[in-house]
């Protein structure tokens, strides 16, 4: 079961909603501190994230050892550009 699904953050059609940003620097560990469910990690090994729903508790930030993840707005982004695994 997706983070999304366990947090009942899905669409009507019960499908977790179109991520706004995707990042490809691992297979999510940043979904697993994420209590609001705005972080999917995807069976292709890409993590999902829907602002829209983050908490602004920053768990995310503290495990990414990509640096991948900021705070804008009191939610949490992805950085632009390519990683590398």
């Amino acid at each position: 079961m997706s983070i999304g699904a366990a947090s009942g953050q899905l669409d009507e059609d019960g499908t977790f909603p179109v991520a706004e940003q995707t990042c490809s620097a691992c297979e999510g560990l940043c979904a697993e501190p994420c209590p609001s469910g705005a972080i999917q990690a995807n069976p292709d090994g890409s993590v999902s994230l829907i602002s829209e729903f983050c908490g602004g508790c920053g768990g995310c930030i503290a495990v990414c050892g990509f640096g991948r993840i900021s705070m804008d707005g009191g939610v949490a982004r992805f950085a632009d550009g390519p990683v590398a695994r």
